[in-house]
C-alpha cells in the first residue's frame, strides 16, 4: 500500500514538473520570438536611420562640392580678371614709354638748340646705332623684352595669388 501512496502522491508532482516545464518551454518560445520581432524592428529602424543619414551626408556633399566649385569660379575670374587689368596697365606704361623715345628721338634733332637728347650729342637717327656700338641692344628690343618679361612676371604673381586663394578657400 505504501507503493500505491508514493504512486498516487507522485503523479501530481509528476503533472506539475511537466506543467512547469511546458510552461518554461512556452515562455522561453515566446521570449525567443519577441527577442527576434525586436531584432526585426531594430534592423528596420537602423535602415531607415541609415539611409537618412547617407541622404543627409549626400546632400551636404553636393553643397561643399558646389561651394568649392563657385569659390574656384570666382577665384579664377578674379585673377584672370587682375592679371587682364595689370597686362593692360603694363601695355599702356611701355606705350607711354616708346612715345617718350620717340619724341626724345625727335627732339635729338635741335641738340644744343635746347632740346632734349637721351644720349649727349647724338644726332637725329643715331640714337640707336650708338647703342649698338657701344654694346647695347636697341630701344625698341629692350622695350619689348623688359615689357614680355614684365608680363611673365605679372602671369607668374597671378599664378602664385590664385594658388593662395584656391588653397585657402579648399575646405579641411
Amino acid at each position: 500500500m505504501t507503493a500505491q501512496i508514493l504512486l498516487k502522491r507522485f503523479w501530481p508532482y509528476m503533472a506539475g514538473a511537466l506543467l512547469l516545464g511546458g510552461v518554461i518551454l512556452w515562455h522561453k518560445d515566446k521570449v525567443s520570438d519577441a527577442r527576434e520581432a525586436g531584432r526585426a524592428e531594430q534592423a528596420q529602424i537602423d535602415a531607415i536611420a541609415f539611409q537618412e543619414a547617407a541622404r543627409l551626408a549626400t546632400e551636404a556633399q553636393q553643397a561643399a562640392i558646389a561651394k568649392v566649385k563657385a569659390n574656384s569660379a570666382a577665384i579664377n575670374k578674379e585673377t584672370t580678371d587682375a592679371l587682364a587689368k595689370r597686362n593692360t596697365d603694363l601695355a599702356r606704361s611701355y606705350d607711354d614709354l616708346r612715345l617718350r623715345w620717340a619724341k626724345a628721338k625727335a627732339d635729338s634733332s635741335s641738340a644744343g638748340e635746347g632740346g632734349a637728347t637721351a644720349v649727349s650729342d647724338a644726332a637725329a637717327g643715331t640714337i640707336d646705332a650708338a647703342c649698338k656700338t657701344g654694346g647695347w641692344v636697341d630701344f625698341g628690343t629692350a622695350a619689348t623684352l623688359a615689357e614680355a618679361a614684365d608680363r611673365a612676371t605679372a602671369k607668374d604673381d597671378a599664378w602664385r595669388a590664385w594658388w593662395t586663394a584656391q588653397e585657402a578657400a579648399w575646405p579641411d
